[in-house]
């Protein structure tokens, strides 16, 4: 006599506990359920995603602007050792010929940062303004957004 796990040898097959004895009618999900758990799950993926975007959105906005602080501690230091604000923010990476005092590179990366979108930054001295120099990207957005929406080294966001 063979022994098994799952019957008696001498039970036959269909009374096995393997073999349930399930109809047509229990054999899945109804229409309705899948329909109902479909539902469900749209309506979390209608509240999750929005939060996961703004939540990058955010993220790459204060990317940017502890990118734009670096720059700025770099053209302060540039313009402790020369006594003048570079004329470009390539100036911080590479000795102009007509510069006096320049120390070294004063970013340790060999080209000048983007900001997260793939954009350049923008720089501008402009001795007569408010601030020696303007220090800024246009944001999430690009050139299309209101230049009050634009991140600003001056800003206090």
């Amino acid at each position: 006599m063979r022994l098994s796990l799952y019957w008696k040898h001498d039970q036959a097959p269909e009374q096995s506990p393997r073999h349930h004895n399930f109809t047509k009618a229990h054999a899945g999900f109804t229409f309705i359920e899948i329909i109902m758990v479909m539902g469900i799950l749209m309506g979390l993926m209608a509240f999750i995603i929005p939060q996961v975007v703004n939540q990058q959105k955010r993220a790459r906005i204060n990317e940017t602007i502890l990118t734009l602080r670096m720059l700025q501690q770099a053209i302060e230091g540039y313009k402790t050792d020369t006594s003048v604000y570079p004329g470009t923010l390539n100036d911080l990476i590479t000795k102009p010929a007509d510069v006096k005092g320049w120390a070294a590179a004063y970013i340790p990366q060999k080209k000048v940062p983007q900001d997260p979108w793939g954009a350049k930054f923008k720089y501008e001295v402009t001795p007569d303004a408010e601030h020696p120099y303007e220090l800024y990207s246009y944001g999430p957005d690009g050139r299309k957004t209101a230049r009050n929406d634009w991140l600003s080294v001056w800003d206090e966001k």
